[in-house]
């Protein structure tokens, strides 16, 4: 008698390396090495590491100049980036949004609100999506916010 086997396929969870990028601040040294540190640890390919021009002093950037850079940054990206990491501590507010809601949605005022009200709700929010770039043209971004690369 022969044996059947059991076959169970797992949903994915969780990005590959290949579906981050990590970018960092041209000219941040310290921006740089975390970048280049978080790409060594987490196998990220080389490719998937991308610098900006922003100031590294300044908390707050404007739409205008930030609107330049995503344009830059999003003609780099392949389509299987799914996700960043931005590997830096300042700026992180764009115009009246924090730094990673403006990378994931690009920047808009419908994602702006003051003190607890509602703002636009994030398509990609309580969605079974495993690829926000492919289902929503959307890349969810965290902040590397470290000090240095043992923090990163």
């Amino acid at each position: 008698m022969a044996s059947v086997g059991l076959f169970v396929e797992l949903p994915k969870v969780g990005l590959k390396p290949s579906e981050l990028a990590v970018v960092y601040i041209k000219g941040d040294k310290k921006s740089e090495d975390i970048a280049y540190y978080y790409q060594q640890h987490r196998k990220i390919p080389f490719e998937n590491i991308i610098g900006i021009s922003l100031d590294a002093n300044k908390t707050v950037i404007g739409p205008g100049e930030f609107a330049v850079q995503k344009k830059l940054l999003d003609a780099k990206l392949g389509d299987n980036v799914q996700a960043l990491a931005l590997a830096w501590e300042k700026p992180y507010q764009v115009g009246c949004m924090s730094v990673t809601a403006a990378f994931t949605f690009g920047y808009n005022v419908a994602y702006c609100a003051s003190g607890c009200t509602k703002t636009r709700t994030s398509p990609y929010y309580n969605s079974m999506s495993v690829a926000p770039y492919r289902d929503f043209k959307m890349r969810p971004t965290m902040m590397l916010a470290a000090k240095n690369t043992q923090e990163a």
